[in-house]
């Protein structure tokens, strides 16, 4: 089994973003462009993994503590003076290390895992000492061109900048993922000179050094050149948004979720969707969302790091955060679940219902215009349209708790803290402010006051 470490190149703070956010963490499908090469790096078993940084360099560790990707090690490129220097940079941790290496870019969120494990092949089987991925592109625009003898051997590579025009009509180009023996990059980095248009040390020249001292370098091309489009606008960033959102709904369709509107349902890398469900669009899946088997999302849903059971109903246009709704339970339309809400079995929470931090019985329901806030709720409890928690004072949120198989009437408030005790009664129209015994029936109406010929008098 051959050794390999990877070294991924995050040192970028992307001019061409316009963007106060590092180039890196724009995200792509719900996750930061790093995200996608260090899974990759993951995938593949290379260890260690090193990620070069500039200086700024918190806001990459606060990501990676998120997404808990432990086995990594920092080292900041200060000054940046291009790709063969952030290379040597990342060296330092890899003083010891024999084997090879694999230099990935920190913006290709389209790499598969099956290219490069078919460049770690053909790397291996040639016995090659660099190897590198290309692709073929339409329109090659500012990166690096292949160059190539008339026998088809690499010769080496010439950057847009410094290439002649009759260069730039070559569309295969460099990628910008390379293996090669740690061995050669400790005895070259050295020698790489800075002497182009942007006065950097570039880590393609590597290539025409081996190409010079005869060794054996190796290509691999991309059969799909998307795969290896980098992110440097943010025309650039939305179109590998596009991609990858395409290749997400793909995945899930061929595990047999129904997608109506293709191009209207957006779902985020790590979301997870059951087969049989039925996405209608347009539909917007985000997070660490979760959804069973069998559910139906009608247009205009909206989730964020929710889970939803099997046979989960989602009515058009509701929006459901951090929340959790279990097997059999109809939402909407319209409806609002905001975070740490849970709506248990075959519960309905109907059109135009807010609910906060709250628990919703097995089998209860809370149909119409009303507002749930801070409360625990039992099963079989029917909840009147109108009707309000008034869970906070101004200062404090306190909690309101309905027992099970509690009839809420229409137009209620419930001022907490206050309990409803199991299979009572509320009258409509009421405001209480003290606990409700087991079984009883609590009103809080004035007397109905009737004028007999109100009106005329009035018109009069």
């Amino acid at each position: 089994m051959h050794s390999i470490a990877s070294i991924i190149l995050a040192a970028g703070v992307g001019k061409r973003m316009k963007s106060d956010l590092l180039k890196v963490l724009h995200p792509v499908a719900g996750l930061p462009l790093l995200y996608y090469p260090l899974k990759l790096a993951g995938d593949l078993k290379t260890n260690p993994i090193v990620i070069v940084v500039g200086k700024n360099k918190k806001p990459i560790e606060e990501i990676l503590l998120k997404l808990q990707f432990k086995q990594t090690q920092l080292v900041v490129q200060n000054p940046p003076l291009g790709t063969a220097h952030a290379v040597m940079t990342g060296m330092k941790k890899l003083k010891n290390f024999k084997g090879d290496i694999l230099i990935l870019n920190g913006d290709l969120p389209l790499m598969t895992e099956n290219s490069l494990y078919q460049l770690i092949r053909l790397h291996h089987e040639s016995k090659a000492s660099l190897s590198l991925i290309t692709a073929v592109l339409d329109d090659p625009g500012d990166y690096g061109r292949v160059l190539h003898n008339t026998s088809g051997e690499i010769l080496g590579i010439i950057e847009a900048k410094d290439a002649s025009e009759v260069e730039k009509g070559i569309r295969e180009i460099n990628v910008g993922v390379y293996l090669v023996n740690s061995s050669f990059l400790n005895e070259q980095l050295k020698d790489v000179k800075n002497t182009n248009q942007q006065g950097e040390f570039y880590l393609p020249d590597l290539v025409w050094m081996a190409v010079e001292r005869g060794l054996t370098v190796k290509t691999l091309q991309l059969p799909h050149p998307m795969e290896g489009e980098g992110v440097n606008t943010q025309s650039e960033l939305a179109e590998a948004n596009r991609l990858a959102y395409r290749h997400n709904i793909k995945q899930l369709m061929d595990k047999g979720v129904r997608v109506l509107m293709p191009d209207e349902v957006y779902v985020d890398t790590q979301v997870e969707v059951g087969a049989g469900t039925t996405l209608m669009g347009p539909c917007y899946l985000t997070g660490s969302t979760r959804i069973g088997m069998n559910c139906t999302l009608e247009p205009g849903t909206i989730l964020k790091n929710t889970v939803l059971g099997d046979r989960v109903t989602l009515k058009a246009y509701s929006y459901l955060e951090e929340s959790q709704v279990e097997e059999g339970a109809q939402i909407g339309p319209f409806a609002h679940l905001r975070p740490e809400t849970v709506v248990q079995s075959k519960a309905k929470v109907g059109n135009f219902v807010e609910i906060k931090k709250s628990t919703i019985g097995a089998g209860s329901k809370v149909n119409h215009l009303t507002y749930i806030g801070d409360a625990r709720i039992g099963k079989e409890v029917n909840v009147g349209a109108g009707t309000i928690t008034c869970n906070y004072d101004g200062v404090k949120k306190h909690p309101t708790i309905i027992e099970d198989h509690v009839f809420v009437g229409s137009d209620s408030q419930l001022v907490a803290p206050v309990r409803v005790g199991k299979g009572a009664y509320i009258g409509s129209g009421s405001t209480i402010t003290k606990n409700v015994p087991s079984g009883s029936l609590a009103l809080t109406r004035s007397s109905q006051v009737v004028i007999k010929n109100w009106s005329k008098k009035r018109n009069k």
